[in-house]
C-alpha cells in the first residue's frame, strides 16, 4: 500500500497499485469471458452434431415411408381396389428434440447465421409436413367413422381416395422434406448433392 511520508500520501505508488489491480481484474474478466465463449462454442458444435444425427434419423424414416406411401397413392389413383393394402403412413414420428433443445438454451448465437437459417428452414418444412400429416390422419379417421355411422363402411383405398387432395399435398411436402434433409446432410459431409 502507498506509504504516507510526512503526512502526505505517495500518489505515484498509490496510482500504480490501483492501475495494477484494475489491469489484473480486466485480464481475469477477459480470460473468463474467453473461456466461457469457448465452452459455449463447444456446446454449439455438439448441438449441431446432435441436429445432424437427428436429421439423418428423420431422413432414414422418410426413405422407408415415402416409397411405400407413393406406392399406396398410385394404387388409389389407379383404383385397384381389389387389393386393399393401400395404407399411407405419414412420418409423425419425425423428431425435433435436438433442434428445440438447441434453440432453448441460447447457444444458437454461436452458430453462423447461414447455417442457423438452413437448419431452421429444415425444421420449418418438417413442421409443415407434420401438420399436414396430422390433418390427413384426422381426415381419414373422420371419413372412416362417418362411413361406419352411415352403415356403409369404406375400404382403406376408398377412404384414402376420398382424401386424395390432402394426400397429394402431403406427399409433395414429404418429398420436398426428404430432398431438403438429404441436401443438408450432403452439404455437411462435403459431398455434392445428387
Amino acid at each position: 500500500m502507498a506509504k504516507i511520508r510526512n503526512g502526505n500520501i505517495d500518489w505515484k505508488k498509490y496510482t500504480y497499485e490501483m492501475i495494477s489491480i484494475i489491469i489484473g481484474v480486466l485480464i481475469a474478466l477477459g480470460v473468463d469471458e474467453w473461456n466461457e465463449d469457448r465452452q459455449n462454442q463447444e456446446r454449439a458444435n455438439t448441438a449441431l452434431v446432435n441436429i445432424q444425427n437427428e436429421v439423418r434419423r428423420n431422413l432414414n424414416i422418410l426413405e422407408v415411408l415415402h416409397p411405400r406411401n407413393m406406392e399406396a397413392f398410385t394404387m388409389v389413383q389407379t383404383e385397384s381396389t381389389e387389393d386393399d393394402s393401400a395404407t399411407i403412413a405419414p412420418g409423425l414420428q419425425l423428431q425435433d428434440v435436438a433442434w428445440n433443445t438447441f434453440m432453448s438454451n441460447g447457444i444458437s448465437v454461436y452458430v453462423e447465421y447461414d447455417e442457423l437459417y438452413q437448419v431452421a428452414e429444415l425444421y420449418s418444412i418438417q413442421q409443415i409436413y407434420k401438420d399436414f400429416a396430422h390433418q390427413f390422419v384426422e381426415q381419414v379417421m373422420a371419413t372412416r367413422s362417418m362411413s361406419i355411422v352411415n352403415g356403409n363402411p369404406l375400404s382403406e383405398s376408398e377412404i384414402i381416395g376420398s382424401n386424395l387432395e390432402l394426400l397429394t399435398l402431403l406427399l409433395g411436402v414429404e418429398e420436398q422434406l426428404q430432398n431438403h434433409l438429404s441436401e443438408y446432410l450432403d452439404e455437411q459431409s462435403g459431398e455434392p448433392s445428387t
